[in-house]
């Protein structure tokens, strides 16, 4: 019985130990949609948003956000900032502005199995 049990634990540990190492292959290969490019000049999640006032807010990261930025997600080449929400992980460019402030460019909706590189958030 005991023989049983140890084999038991052991085929689990085995299945369980398959799967992590799949999915960790999946996610560390980024899966990125067709068209999106393998690198970022940044990346983070939307902590916040205001359209409105075309601000937005990464990780701790503050930029103006124009209402006619190129948003690019994985169901459409061409998206918009309204489907851009709090706790989407995107990646983006920026320019630099004279007053030191920043302006988004051009924005990608990242997987949710994108990992972010540490202190990315």
């Amino acid at each position: 019985m005991k023989q049983i049990r140890k084999w038991g634990k052991l085929i689990r540990g085995l299945l369980f130990g398959g799967f992590l190492a799949a999915t960790a292959a999946t996610v560390l290969a980024g899966d990125l949609p067709a068209g999106y490019p393998q690198s970022f000049e940044n990346v983070g999640t939307i902590s916040r948003i205001d359209r409105v006032q075309g601000e937005i807010v990464v990780g701790d990261r503050f930029a103006w956000i124009p209402v006619d930025v190129p948003v690019h997600s994985a169901d459409q080449p061409r998206d918009s900032i309204l489907s851009l929400k709090v706790g989407v992980k995107i990646g983006y460019q920026a320019v630099p502005l004279k007053n030191g402030q920043r302006r988004m460019t051009e924005i990608w909706i990242l997987p949710a199995s994108y990992q972010l590189p540490q202190g990315d958030d």
